[in-house]
C-alpha cells in the first residue's frame, strides 16, 4: 500500500508542476483559479507521501519519489510543452580544481585557514 501511495503522490506532485508551467505566461486574473487547483493537487501530494512514509523508510521513498517526480517532469516538458533536451543537459559536469591557486594553498595539509580568511574581513571598512 505504501508504494502505491507513494506512486500517486508522483503523479499529484507532476500535475501539479505541469499546472504551474502551464500558467507561467498568464495574466494573474486567468491563471489564479489553476494556481489554487495547482495548490491542491501540491496538497494532496503531500499528504500522499505522508502517509506512504507511515510504511516505506524515507531513505528510500524519498529518493524514489525525486527520480520519478524528474523523469515524469522532463518526459512532459518534452511532450506537453515541446521542451528540447540536449545532450548537455544529460553529461555529468567536470569539476575543475585549481591545484595551484593561492586560494586552495593549505586545503590537503590539516592547516586551519580560518583565521587567515577573518584577518582579511576585519581590515576593511564597515560600509
Amino acid at each position: 500500500m505504501g508504494y502505491a501511495l507513494l506512486a500517486l503522490s508522483v503523479l499529484f506532485n507532476v500535475v501539479s508542476y505541469i499546472i504551474y508551467k502551464s500558467i507561467s505566461g498568464l495574466m494573474p486574473r486567468l491563471w489564479w483559479p489553476l494556481f489554487v487547483l495547482g495548490l491542491a493537487f501540491g496538497s494532496v501530494n503531500t499528504f500522499l507521501f505522508a502517509r506512504a512514509l507511515a510504511s516505506i523508510r524515507l531513505s528510500i521513498a524519498y529518493p524514489v519519489f525525486s527520480a520519478a517526480c524528474i523523469g515524469l517532469i522532463v518526459a512532459a516538458s518534452l511532450l506537453a510543452f515541446h521542451e528540447e533536451l540536449e545532450a548537455r543537459q544529460l553529461r555529468r559536469p567536470r569539476r575543475h580544481r585549481r591545484r595551484h591557486s593561492p586560494r586552495y594553498r593549505g586545503l590537503g595539509s590539516g592547516k586551519n585557514i580560518a583565521p587567515r580568511r577573518a584577518a582579511s574581513f576585519e581590515a576593511r571598512p564597515a560600509h
